[in-house]
């Protein structure tokens, strides 16, 4: 890459892109269904709320006051 900027055009489309496109082919492989099954499929999933993870980093006291959740870099269900 020749700059900061084409750097970050190229991380966008990855994350923008890609990875969700990763995704719904790994869903469409393991449970067996057409894409458009697999988007519905995805969307409709309710997420975990933030409270249910641990990050590194995080104090008990955090959990408690809401400043805890996915500001770690490595989080992880208890």
């Amino acid at each position: 890459m020749k700059d900061k900027n084409e750097m970050r055009k190229n991380h966008e489309y990855v994350w923008r892109v890609l990875m969700p496109e990763c995704f719904i082919k790994f869903y469409m492989d393991f449970f067996h269904v057409d894409k458009v099954t697999a988007e519905r499929n995805i969307r409709e999933t309710p997420l975990r709320p933030e409270e249910d993870f641990i990050c590194e980093g995080d104090s008990p006291g955090d959990r408690d006051s809401g400043l805890g959740g996915m500001a770690g870099e490595h989080c992880w269900l208890p």
